[in-house]
């Protein structure tokens, strides 16, 4: 759903705030891709089994909720991720519709000189506004297949991992255990919540991803659906870092574009 490549680009964006600004260099021409508010927080009960208690079922759920998004073609994200560095914020939108999944969204995270990350996801390529590493008006581009460059290797797998269907499908990978909680009316909306427990390893190398180290074995999530099986809230926790985001306007067209050309630089040492 996108939530779950989030904690990584945030935590690069992060960590590259200490870099030397790049020296700009030729970029490729200006791209765009068409594509699409929170929802409130519920409470939470004890869960209970899924089967024969008004939820779906372990069997049921990944086709369900696969169903649901697949004509949607967009979605708008917000998140929030409690770091013991402080909290990073994000939000913006994703599209779906095309051979690769755009992205676009505005970040903030503690220690930033300037509080504010601007991130795009076009065509493949990632641009990075990230003062005071880049200038005012400038992007940072990368290119996740770069064979060399300070974010070489960093993000592969890009495209599946924005598509929320692929997220669906790394759940369902994973998927050793689904518990339903029930019903929930969220500021009269009602939802289903659901708490997913998933094998780590295998959800991620779903996804493309290395399993970092000192990741447990399983990983526990929290996962709200509207009427329509759409997934709304998602919350994890893992090693002292909280995440909990959010989907909306499923289905609303969106449009992402690149940065134009001359506000684009390339990383220093960057080859592909």
């Amino acid at each position: 759903m996108g939530a779950t490549l989030l904690p990584t680009l945030l935590l690069a964006a992060g960590c590259s705030s200490g870099t030397k600004t790049p020296t700009a260099s030729p970029a490729s021409p200006q791209t765009s891709a068409t594509a699409a508010s929170p929802s409130p927080s519920p409470s939470a009960s004890e869960p209970q089994s899924a089967n024969g208690s008004g939820g779906l079922s372990q069997a049921e759920f990944v086709a369900a909720v696969k169903k649901a998004i697949a004509s949607k073609r967009s979605a708008h994200m917000e998140m929030q991720m409690s770091t013991t560095q402080g909290v990073i914020s994000a939000q913006g939108e994703v599209s779906y519709a095309g051979k690769q999944s755009a992205m676009a969204m505005t970040m903030t995270i503690p220690g930033l000189s300037s509080g504010k990350v601007e991130m795009r996801v076009v065509d493949g390529i990632i641009y990075m506004a990230m003062p005071p590493m880049t200038p005012a008006g400038k992007f940072l581009k990368i290119d996740p297949n770069a064979k060399s460059g300070p974010f070489a290797g960093q993000f592969g797998g890009l495209g599946d991992q924005l598509d929320p269907r692929r997220s669906v499908d790394a759940f369902g990978t994973g998927l050793k255990k689904l518990e339903y909680v029930g019903n929930e009316s969220v500021d009269g909306e009602d939802m289903d919540h659901y708490v997913l427990t998933v094998d780590s390893s295998a959800g991620l190398k779903a996804l493309g991803q290395q399993v970092p180290s000192g990741v447990p074995k399983t990983m526990t999530y929290d996962l709200w659906l509207d009427s329509h099986n759409l997934m709304r809230r998602m919350k994890m926790d893992l090693s002292g870092l909280s995440m909990d985001s959010r989907m909306s306007q499923w289905g609303e067209p969106v449009h992402i574009v690149a940065p134009p050309r001359a506000a684009q630089m390339m990383a220093p040492g960057t080859t592909g």
